[in-house]
């Protein structure tokens, strides 16, 4: 079922019980939203069968309201694919949502109110594309490909996967403890692991993020060339940033959005900003020993311990 128009909105008499996938060309699927403006589904929609893809093509967003609900017995491989082709992508906003499949962000934004995510279902960031959790209010789950986890799908290109915050603060704490986030230093597709960040990219805020976005886990670069993308507003990692490998790592700042490190940077890091801010600042020693390039946007430091020293 395809919305081909300007704003069309579907009204909650109206409810929808999807059997097939809708086919696997991006960005088909089983309910597609295209046209201009924002479209709307109001009604209910029942899954009948695994594999359902819900996309959104063109338009400004897809609105699904009504609850999505689960009618069959899943299996492991089992999965709700959401698509994005382009601008503000899919927002579902129905706390009734239940299902119990692997929520798949293929590519795009994925945007969720605060329980609209059912609780049981794991989370696949970016699995075919630059991928993005958007919601407000705290996320807590666990790194893994278990249910109620979330996983970095495992690419060795430079796939972007993480979270933004929009509708209000985003406080993100993985695993709910705090621990380290590790890059996986891979360098096949094959080397990835579920609980590490299997891409290249961290994506800390998108260009619809319009509130502030906090991780408190540390995030370990683990002597690899990683990338952290900020599109808009700021995205604070409270842990710092860090390098426990022997190996040499580099970091690089992308997007025009401020990145904070509030508890400095340490370990065999070189930092290179190509757009928006970089800004290190909290207590504690700043022992990062590698280069410090600026090739776009800024580096603020507001630390005693300056660029690059091994200072205690």
């Amino acid at each position: 079922f395809r919305l081909a128009g300007t704003g069309i909105t579907i009204p909650s008499t109206v409810s929808f019980a999807l059997s097939g996938q809708g086919g696997n060309s991006a960005p088909n699927g089983s309910l597609v939203g295209s046209g201009s403006g924002v479209n709307a589904i109001r009604g209910n929609i029942t899954l009948n069968t695994n594999g359902i893809r819900i996309s959104n093509a063109g338009a400004t967003r897809l609105d699904l309201t009504g609850a999505i609900t689960q009618n069959y017995v899943s299996g492991a491989t089992d999965g709700l694919l959401f698509r994005v082709a382009d601008n503000e992508g899919i927002h579902l906003t129905n706390a009734s949502n239940a299902w119990t499949v692997q929520t798949i962000n293929s590519q795009g934004i994925l945007w969720a109110e605060p329980g609209a995510l059912p609780a049981a279902s794991g989370l696949l960031l970016a699995g075919s594309g630059d991928g993005l959790f958007q919601t407000s209010g705290t996320f807590t789950r666990s790194v893994g490909n278990g249910a109620g986890q979330v996983q970095w799908a495992v690419t060795n290109s430079g796939r972007a996967g993480g979270f933004s915050a929009r509708g209000g603060d985003l406080a993100v704490n993985l695993g709910g403890a705090g621990a380290d986030l590790q890059f996986n230093n891979f360098t096949a597709a094959s080397g990835g692991t579920p609980t590490s960040v299997n891409m290249n990219t961290l994506w800390l805020q998108g260009p619809q993020a319009d509130s502030k976005l906090t991780l408190a886990n540390a995030v370990d670069i683990n002597g690899a060339a990683r990338t952290i993308r900020t599109d808009a507003n700021v995205a604070e990692l409270v842990g710092g940033l860090k390098n426990s490998s022997a190996t040499a790592a580099v970091l690089t700042k992308t997007g025009n959005g401020t990145l904070l490190s509030s508890a400095g940077v340490t370990g065999g890091v070189a930092l290179t900003v190509n757009g928006g801010t970089l800004e290190v600042s909290g207590s504690g020693a700043n022992t990062y020993t590698g280069a410090v390039n600026v090739n776009g946007g800024s580096l603020l430091v507001k630390r005693s311990d300056g660029l690059g020293t091994t200072a205690a």
